[in-house]
C-alpha cells in the first residue's frame, strides 16, 4: 500500500535511531546541521495504524 507525500513542511514522524544519540546530535551540530534539541524519552509510543497522538 503507498499514500500520497505529505505537503511540504508537514511533520512525518521520522526520527534516526543512533547507538549513541547525544554523539551524533554533536556531531550533526558540528557539521552545520539545522537541528532540534534532544529529545531523550525513556520510553517511545507507537500507534501500530500509524495515526499520531494528538
Amino acid at each position: 500500500m503507498s499514500f500520497p507525500p505529505p505537503p511540504a513542511g508537514a511533520e512525518t514522524g521520522a526520527r534516526p535511531a543512533a547507538a549513541d544519540p547525544v554523539a551524533l546530535h554533536k556531531e550533526l551540530a558540528e557539521r552545520g546541521v539545522d537541528v532540534d534539541d534532544l529529545l531523550l524519552w525513556e520510553g517511545v509510543l507507537r500507534d501500530p495504524d500509524g495515526k499520531g497522538l494528538s
